[in-house]
């Protein structure tokens, strides 16, 4: 068992008077391995942010929650999840994330959609540990990561702290193949449906919120990749590679348009050893 935590200060923004406001994000987890094939982690952020505003003392104490810190006057994104891994032949695993609910129904602003994420999966081998596969499926929703505050956000300098990306869904199949000790081929097939919800994006207002999406914010670009990487691997030199084609629909977010993007990379990697007795 084990209780982690961090806080970092994110980079800092003005707001609409043109003062400077200062970000901070802290995350706590307590991580559980008992016997057996579990492993569990129950984890929280926050994101604060104010002018002249410092990261406030409490948010560094891990046994505490974020909702009972934000009592106390102060405000903050909170984010709640649980992480899972259940290790056997085929390992189960999973990710679950809380952004925020509304459990009243009882005004406007109580209308806001449910924002949120997961993950399910699993993966195993095959052939005496000649094959392996993973399968994997993760959706994140339209206003997951955005806040009422749009300078609480987790980004730091416009990049996505953990994922960079919402409002989609992926579905992805790999198989990696040891052909010989010196060569490993992985197919992969993936399917990606992306609305238009973005993090970057403002928070809408209360009056927009009946028209906000939970999940797939107006039109859905969808991509089908279908691509292969390798892994070569020669004494002290190895070439990876990796390339495929993306089928695009309702490119760009345009009814109607398609793409066929070919995208690929190849890298080399030399490595040098050297040792000797110290004099």
């Amino acid at each position: 068992m084990q209780l982690q935590a961090m806080a970092t200060q994110l980079n800092t923004l003005v707001d609409s008077n043109g003062a400077p406001v200062n970000r901070y994000m802290a995350q706590s987890r307590l991580w559980i391995n008992p016997r057996g094939r579990w492993t569990l982690a129950f984890w929280e952020a926050a994101v604060t942010s104010g002018v002249g505003r410092q990261l406030e003392p409490w948010y560094l104490n891990p046994a505490s929650l974020g909702v009972f810190r934000t009592s106390n006057g102060t405000n903050a994104n909170i984010f709640i999840g649980i992480d899972f891994e259940r290790r056997a032949p085929v390992t189960l695993f999973g990710q679950f994330m809380v952004d925020d609910i509304q459990v009243s129904r009882k005004s406007s602003t109580d209308l806001k959609p449910v924002s949120y994420a997961f993950t399910l999966g699993g993966k195993g081998g095959v052939r005496a540990g000649t094959a392996s596969w993973i399968v994997f499926y993760t959706q994140v929703a339209n206003l997951t990561y955005r806040n009422e505050d749009d300078l609480q956000v987790p980004l730091y300098f416009g990049l996505g702290t953990g994922r960079n990306f919402a409002d989609y869904d992926q579905a992805t199949a790999k198989l990696s193949l040891l052909f010989r000790p010196a060569l490993a081929v992985e197919p992969e097939i993936t399917l990606l449906r992306q609305g238009e919800g973005d993090p970057r994006l403002p928070h809408p207002l209360p009056p927009e919120y009946p028209a906000a999406a939970v999940i797939f914010q107006d039109i859905v670009e969808r991509t089908l990749r279908l691509a292969v990487g390798a892994t070569w691997q020669l004494g002290s030199l190895s070439v990876t590679g990796n390339g495929g084609v993306h089928l695009v629909h309702n490119a760009g977010h345009t009814t109607g348009a398609s793409q066929t993007q070919w995208v690929g990379s190849i890298g080399l990697t030399y490595r040098i050893h050297h040792q000797d007795v110290l004099p």
